[in-house]
């Protein structure tokens, strides 16, 4: 009953989503993609890594600086 509610039947062999059908696509896009990135932030950890360091200075500080 449920996958009715998420797709409709357009012809021969054409699939439309439903609106419904198109929110939890896009909420299962989000799941994976989350997982990739905890798996991603998971093997950075253990090799070392911890984040991304940026330095700016503006052009007027920068002659101090160097």
């Amino acid at each position: 009953m449920v996958r009715s509610m998420l797709h409709v039947r357009r012809g021969g062999h054409s699939i439309e989503l439903t609106d419904a059908g198109c929110i939890l696509y896009n909420k299962a896009k989000y799941i994976c993609s989350a997982e990739n990135s905890a798996l991603k932030e998971i093997v950075d950890c253990q090799a070392g890594f911890s984040g991304t360091l940026r330095i700016s200075l503006s052009p007027s500080m920068s002659i101090n600086f160097i």
